[in-house]
């Protein structure tokens, strides 16, 4: 048997921006994703001509275009990042595994993962957003949002022959691929933050006691939340580029728009409306707090009687932003909710428990800095290679390394907003020199059509390594997929928050 191990949950990338998404969980209304996973030799000596590939998914909605992986070595300790492209679209939301095969001369292993996919809807009659899991049904709807003084940062030009979009029939059928077909478009991030929203869940089956499983007996309500967050903004940048109209008033169910929040990101790259994304992923966890989530101290807090079942749950959050968001930075937010369990017993009758409180939590995605050593002229002529050298410290300033982030590098031409992305490693291969000595490291070669100066961006996201062995409780605590590079930052002041790329290259063909 070859001694390869997937140490952490595999996860699911966004085709549209190119990052993960919140938790890594893959989501059917996106369609086509990428499935991305962590390869580590754990044995006591190089192991040498690798193949690894996909052999199968539990559920045939889940469909992946085979590629085979062929690894000329991999040393001991070190992992490598492979990815696939999956079809999630007629997947059903769950729990489901899927199944790795990695072979070379000397024997062959079968490694077998779990992942996790949602189903999110949108109904416009109601302004509700549903997220299906197994264990339930979460229902989200936002009463109130902010503002943006958006910049105007595209092109107001519509698809044509019937391609125009509005948010109810994206969020009715957000599939990139389905809405889109095969079809190019510009993303114009435009920024919101909920200043007033309700949630709800549905326990399926109702249950008996104190506590309900989490969804999918694992993470918290709060990352769904998350993920209709991430979709609701990545929707309202691909409206904004195709019909020049980004707002969710009619869809959405704002009710008031406080001005003074700042501008979002200029620019009509998919690393634009990313980082916009991410800001909302991020504050919307930090809202939620990482340790319990507030569904679960609300459970905490209401004891229901002998022989009652709890058949719903409500829940109703004000927020308010202390400070600017900042990835990477310990934000403070304070949330003034309200609580609800409504239970029935075996006679039909139903009652009601409260709980309120106001709590402030804090932003614990954080980095204290991080370093980029990347080139400021390409010649292309020469065949010179663009290489980007990275690394991060936590925040007691210690090294990331290895298989602890997924750090992706964005190129935006200057002029046409053109977007490059490549993935960046830390195992000993390639052009990274030295395996998890926490140097990030990757290139590209730029093509003769593609001189200019090219802004940079270097995203690095924490990953989910919740121990299989953890209770869901435990694993619970445990979130990956958090943007910890500061390249925008989200102010209360007004005015704008530009986009701050690392640094820029010049290539000359």
């Amino acid at each position: 048997m070859i001694p390869i191990e997937i140490n952490n949950r595999p996860f699911a990338s966004d085709l549209i921006t190119g990052l993960m998404m919140p938790d890594g969980i893959f989501e059917i209304s996106l369609g086509k994703m990428r499935l991305n996973a962590h390869f580590t030799n754990s044995g006591a000596s190089i192991l040498n001509t690798l193949n690894i590939y996909v052999e199968s998914a539990s559920h045939p909605g889940i469909v992946f275009t085979p590629v085979t992986h062929f690894i000329t070595s991999l040393g001991v300790g070190a992992s490598i990042l492979q990815s696939w492209e999956v079809d999630i679209s007629t997947a059903p939301s769950g729990t489901h595994y899927v199944s790795f095969i990695v072979e070379n001369p000397e024997g062959r292993q079968r490694i077998i993962k779990k992942i996790f996919v949602t189903k999110i809807s949108f109904n416009s009659a109601n302004h509700t957003f549903l997220a299906e899991t197994p264990e339930g049904k979460i229902a989200v709807r936002y009463r109130e949002i902010t503002e943006v003084n958006k910049n105007k940062c595209c092109k107001k030009e519509r698809i044509k022959d019937n391609d125009d979009l509005t948010y109810t029939n994206f969020f009715e059928n957000l599939s990139y691929t389905f809405s889109l077909g095969n079809k190019k478009v510009e993303l114009c991030p435009i920024f919101f933050l909920p200043l007033d929203l309700e949630t709800g869940w549905v326990p399926n089956p109702p249950y008996e006691g104190q506590y309900s499983d989490l969804p999918f007996n694992d993470p918290w309500w709060k990352v769904v939340i998350a993920i209709i967050a991430f979709l609701l903004l990545v929707a309202a940048a691909i409206v904004e580029a195709t019909s020049g109209s980004g707002s969710i008033t009619a869809t959405a169910g704002c009710t008031s728009t406080p001005s003074g929040v700042c501008g979002s990101g200029s620019g009509s790259s998919p690393i634009a409306a990313a980082l916009v994304a991410g800001a909302a992923v991020v504050a919307g966890i930090a809202v939620y707090s990482d340790k319990r989530d507030l569904h679960r101290i609300g459970q905490d807090k209401t004891m229901p009687d002998k022989g009652e079942f709890t058949i719903r749950e409500n829940m109703s959050s004000k927020i308010k932003y202390i400070d600017n968001i900042e990835f990477g930075k310990p934000f403070t937010v304070r949330v003034d909710w309200k609580y609800e369990r409504v239970t029935r017993d075996i006679n039909g009758i139903e009652k009601s428990y409260f709980h309120s409180e106001v709590t402030q939590n804090q932003n614990v995605h954080l980095l204290s800095k991080y370093v980029i050593d990347a080139p400021d002229i390409v010649r292309t002529y020469k065949k010179e290679s663009f290489t980007v050298k990275a690394s991060f410290y936590d925040e007691k300033n210690e090294l990331y390394y290895g298989k602890q982030l997924f750090v992706k590098c964005f190129l935006v031409h200057a002029e046409s907003e053109k977007t490059i992305d490549f993935v960046l490693q830390d195992n000993g291969k390639n052009s990274d020199k030295i395996k998890n000595d926490g140097t990030y490291t990757g290139s590209y070669f730029f093509k003769k059509n593609e001189g200019g100066r090219w802004k940079i961006y270097v995203v690095a996201q924490d990953v989910n390594n919740a121990d299989e062995n953890m209770t869901p409780e435990e694993a619970a605590q445990i979130i990956g997929g958090i943007v910890l590079t500061n390249q925008l930052s989200i102010s209360f002041s007004g005015g704008s928050c530009p986009l701050v790329p690392d640094g820029d290259v010049e290539v000359i063909v």
